[in-house]
């Protein structure tokens, strides 16, 4: 698979460089997608060290001079290890076009599934994708990213795994499959208040209602709690609640009247963290925390593509006593 996408990715890079300059801009940039980030950074070394040699064993091939040689200069990912502001700078980075004098164009962006929605942008007319993805519906809407002005067809280059069973399936049905595309679209299934979403979830919910339905000074700050706000939410929620899964109702109830107590006793000032302010509410996912003080602010993921529990690791400075292991 490393030789295919190695070959792949090398003849899609240098094919542009026989175009003009206008010519070229749709084609330049190739939007790789993978299913994992673990095959991501495959492609990421492969793009590093094989790629640029097979693009200057290319050049004696084919007779190409020094400077019709493809040479990457911007490689840049676009998946859920970015910040926001990360995200953003990316893809304002990815709408810089070869003509422009405001930077270099992005030679390659390898991306995971957060390409599926919110990424239009008008330039980009290339795409690979590193085996079939999980379901009809991201295959459709990845591959949609792509092509998106009605001037400018898009292309897409599948490759497939031949040790994968559902990439080989695809393969021997390529036309069959995409001749009855839509067909083909799973149902999902949805579970919006199972006990795992309102845990890592509801106090967000909670939090935006406040800030968006209240005065001005709740939604610069949480303190004093906003009782009556807070209650207005309950009842909106619930009644959304038993609209949606009755069965839900006790355990909603439990986790809002745990976040609401916490709320009120914490009686914090602030939202969000500030580098020089007091403890806030809100802590973003995985940011850093003082010792002690995680446990008195809420973890806020800012996604729930997935709610399902994390394990964490703590670095031990000296090891653990048998007496201690046996208290573990």
């Amino acid at each position: 698979m490393q030789t295919v996408e190695v070959r792949t990715l090398s003849a899609l890079l240098q094919a542009p460089m026989a175009m003009d300059d206008e010519a070229r801009d749709p084609w330049w940039t190739v939007v790789t997608f993978f299913n994992s980030l673990r095959e991501l950074g495959t492609s990421l070394s492969l793009l590093q060290s094989d790629i640029p040699d097979y693009l200057l064993t290319k050049r004696y091939r084919e007779g190409h001079d020094k400077g019709g040689t493809r040479h990457l200069w911007q490689i840049k990912e676009l998946t859920s290890r970015l910040s926001d502001d990360e995200v953003s700078r990316a893809i304002a980075e990815l709408k810089v076009a070869t003509t422009s004098s405001q930077g270099s164009p992005v030679d390659v962006c390898l991306a995971s599934s957060m390409i599926e929605v919110g990424i239009d942008i008008s330039r980009l007319s290339l795409m690979a994708v590193v085996g079939q993805p999980k379901t009809t519906a991201q295959y459709i809407q990845v591959t949609g990213r792509i092509g998106r002005q009605a001037a400018r067809p898009g292309l897409v280059v599948m490759m497939y795994g031949h040790s994968k069973p559902r990439d080989r399936s695809h393969f021997e049905h390529f036309r069959s499959y995409h001749e009855r595309l839509y067909a083909a679209v799973e149902p999902t299934s949805v579970t919006p208040f199972s006990p795992p979403a309102l845990d890592r979830a509801l106090h967000a919910v909670m939090a935006v209602y406040a800030r968006q339905a209240a005065s001005q000074a709740i939604a610069g700050s949480p303190y004093p709690y906003p009782a009556n706000v807070v209650a207005a939410c309950r009842e909106i929620l619930r009644r959304r609640v038993e609209a949606v899964d009755g069965e839900a109702c006790e355990y909603f109830e439990e986790v809002f009247d745990r976040r609401a107590g916490q709320w009120e006793r914490w009686q914090r000032v602030l939202w969000d963290r500030r580098y020089d302010g007091p403890p806030p509410l809100m802590l973003r996912a995985g940011a850093y925390a003082l010792p002690g003080e995680v446990e008195f602010m809420w973890q806020t993921p800012q996604s729930m593509r997935n709610v399902d529990a994390e394990c964490r690791a703590e670095v031990l400075s000296m090891p653990l006593s048998e007496e201690d292991s046996d208290d573990e």
